[in-house]
């Protein structure tokens, strides 16, 4: 494969997103924009890590992660390569080989480590929403985007089909948006102390055993990424499970293809770690970068064009940037 890693074996793409570029401009077709399989059918910007195509042939391919753009499109057009962005896309490993004959028919089977994509996780999402918001100038919750929504609703709204729980913790105007999207909210039980505090108030208010955690200033964050989070644990658990392991569950994270530990919001949290959480919050030890690393958890590779997803919004001309992007033709 040309792409290098055997999770990004194949890359595709279907007819109906060509069809979008192409009445938007640009010169595409099959295959005019690098993927190895032009589909019709489905929508593959909705598709999620897990879901299996299984063609008629025998060969099946499982969705593994969003498919980044790349200079081989600066041809076409140089604007392409941003426009597309989010929708060009998804990367493919091989489950199990064959020959793809054009016109062959495949169905999707939505049955992933994760469970069924169309079923909700059976555990807590949660949006820390806490911030004052200094560099910026006001709380980031209440922040209205260039869609009409504040940021805490576009980040709730984006993780909303994960889960059934989802939770806003944090106080101030997160109080009135939380209501009005008819969500959980737990009070931030230490103002000041930053996302630690958050995360001890989340597990004080909700029982749970492990908790995806992200922040309201993070609204490029998808389900697409946050499923790889719920993905990778399930892959732990099962990996524990058939190896006789019993153990408590891990943090996962991200980190880049280079190696490069990302922040840990978004992140899945243990309830184990609550303790730790007390304790450092007691000596006053705010960071939680090091605390989750020095607690060893599990790690979700991704590639380094993926983590702009992730980026918090702390300025006003990231605010500008976000804002820009937000209303890209589809």
């Amino acid at each position: 494969s040309k792409h290098l890693r055997p999770w990004r074996a194949v890359s595709l793409l279907d007819a109906n997103q060509l069809e979008r570029f192409r009445l938007a401009g640009y010169a595409v077709g099959p295959g005019t924009m690098g993927e190895n399989l032009t589909v019709e059918g489905i929508d593959s910007h909705a598709m999620l890590p897990g879901e299996r195509l299984k063609f008629e042939g025998g060969v099946v391919l499982v969705v593994s992660e969003p498919r980044i753009p790349c200079d081989v499109l600066d041809a076409i057009h140089p604007r392409l390569k941003d426009d597309c962005f989010g929708r060009c896309g998804v990367m493919l490993r091989v489950e199990q080989p064959g020959t793809l004959r054009e016109g062959e028919m495949f169905h999707v089977v939505q049955d992933s480590l994760a469970g069924d994509s169309s079923s909700l996780w059976p555990h807590t999402v949660a949006v820390l929403a806490g911030g004052k918001g200094r560099r910026i100038g006001q709380p980031k919750a209440a922040l209205i985007l260039a869609d009409g929504r504040t940021m805490l609703e576009h980040v709730v709204e984006n993780l909303r089909p994960l889960a059934e729980r989802i939770v806003v913790v944090g106080d101030g105007p997160a109080c009135a948006i939380a209501e009005r999207l008819g969500v959980q909210r737990v009070a931030d039980r230490r103002p000041g102390c930053g996302p630690l505090a958050g995360l001890d108030a989340l597990m004080s208010a909700v029982e749970d055993d492990r908790y995806l955690v992200a922040a309201c200033d993070q609204p490029r964050l998808d389900l697409f990424c946050a499923r790889l989070l719920v993905e990778r644990d399930a892959e732990i658990r099962e990996h524990d499970r058939r190896s006789g392991v019993r153990r408590a569950p891990r943090g996962v994270f991200f980190r880049s293809e280079m190696g490069r530990k990302l922040d840990p919001l978004p992140g899945l949290f243990p309830a184990d770690w609550r303790g730790t959480i007390e304790r450092c919050l007691a000596e006053n030890r705010l960071a939680l970068s090091p605390i989750v690393r020095s607690l060893e958890p599990a790690w979700r590779t991704i590639p380094e064009v993926l983590t702009k997803r992730l980026v918090n919004v702390n300025t006003p001309e990231e605010l500008e940037t976000f804002n820009r992007q937000i209303h890209k033709p589809s």
